[in-house]
């Protein structure tokens, strides 16, 4: 069943597949676990923005620089066992229902 094969350790692709996509603001304590199609673009500038790397929204323009983001990938063992445990994460997903009729 699903929820067996979700007791399965992961691989190391699929361990660092998933801290690519958990964006980290150390200075709210905030990894964010970025979905696509579930309005990342918007939590990403609202992130950009808390995290100092733009004045505000309007500055950031229709095209983002993906590399004033950091991503849990990027620190060592140690720090991402920290940053897990001790940030707070959130995700934002859409209603299934409602991607399908968009």
């Amino acid at each position: 069943t699903a929820c067996e094969q979700l007791k399965k350790p992961l691989t190391l692709g699929e361990t660092n597949g998933l801290y690519q996509n958990l964006i980290v603001d150390d200075k709210q304590g905030l990894l964010y676990c970025v979905v696509n199609k579930a309005g990342s673009t918007s939590w990403v500038r609202v992130l950009l923005v808390s995290m100092g790397k733009y004045p505000n929204l309007e500055a950031i323009g229709p095209v983002y620089n993906q590399r004033r983001l950091r991503r849990l990938i990027s620190y060592n063992s140690t720090e991402r066992s920290y940053r897990l445990k001790n940030y707070v994460k959130f995700m934002v997903a859409r209603e299934p229902l409602s991607r399908f009729v968009s």
